[in-house]
């Protein structure tokens, strides 16, 4: 059997719109994958379609009663129908079906809103809130003192801030302020649509508990994890105390899953002064019904 170039490069196109297929599924979390992950998830589909378009191929040759003719010729065409057809339905779903990417959201006024969450709050008007690029060095840093020398946690906490949008971070104090101690507030959304065992608040506490605790930075749990209502909606809470020098630096995460987040506040402070003024901020948060 003679086989024709043009069948070849009907192989190839459908190949290629395969591809472009699973391009537009996770293209939108292509950084979060290591380069062996990204081969297997993009050459995965078009091999197993290979392997089932082949005998498709093989039975429709039998029917012509020619295999060595009409085989190859066969699964060129199927190829290139599939190839069609995975392109055209990746394409609806990741431009037309997938769920909004939530927004950083605004302050104006010493007032935060987010509309993809429906949510506001009100900040006191003589705090910092810094600006993207400080965020991001603030989270580098963050990053750098819990994973220390652990290369493997160091990766494992730069994917997960790859899948998380960062919303909100402010300061009582600017950042680097000769002050004792600074408090603050950060809300943050990491995607767990990916992680359908993660329901509700405490079930992505129990992966945070378990990456903090692998940590190089001493983190101890004193209380058991709560259940408290900001805005009307329950978050699950996750206490925990980090010793800083002479004082010990404590924290709370809420958290409650919704649109396929897990929105936190994590509120920092050392005081009941500081989490007196952290939870007045945190009486303030309202979300659209």
């Amino acid at each position: 059997m003679k086989l024709k170039k043009k069948h070849w490069i009907l192989l190839i196109v459908g190949t290629v719109l395969i591809v472009v297929g699973r391009l537009f599924v996770h293209g939108h979390v292509l950084s979060a994958y290591t380069f062996g992950r990204l081969a297997a998830i993009l050459l995965t589909r078009p091999i197993r379609g290979l392997a089932i378009l082949s005998i498709v191929a093989l039975v429709v040759a039998a029917l012509r009663r020619n295999v060595r003719r009409f085989w190859f010729p066969a699964l060129a065409w199927l190829f290139l129908a599939a190839g069609v057809l995975d392109v055209g339905v990746a394409g609806y779903w990741a431009f037309v079906l997938r769920p909004k990417e939530p927004d950083a959201g605004k302050v104006e006024n010493s007032v935060y809103r987010n509309e993809y969450f429906g949510l506001t709050l009100k900040l006191p008007p003589d705090w910092t809130v810094p600006d993207e690029e400080s965020q991001r060095q603030l989270l580098d840093k963050g990053i750098d003192v819990l994973a220390g020398e652990d290369k493997n946690l160091r990766a494992v906490m730069k994917a997960s801030g790859r899948q998380t949008v960062f919303l909100l971070t402010a300061f009582k104090y600017p950042p680097g302020a000769p002050v004792l101690s600074n408090p603050s507030m950060v809300v943050f959304a990491e995607s767990v649509r990916g992680m359908p065992g993660i329901k509700r608040g405490s079930d992505y506490h129990f992966h945070g508990r378990k990456l903090l605790e692998s940590g190089t930075v001493e983190v101890s749990f004193p209380e058991e994890p709560s259940t408290e209502q900001l805005g009307g909606l329950d978050f699950d809470v996750l206490h925990m105390v980090m010793p800083f020098g002479s004082m010990n630096v404590k924290q709370r995460h809420y958290t409650a899953v919704m649109k396929g987040y897990a929105l936190t506040f994590a509120v920092t402070f050392t005081s009941d002064e500081e989490q007196a003024a952290l939870e007045r901020i945190l009486e303030s948060v309202t979300f659209k019904k």
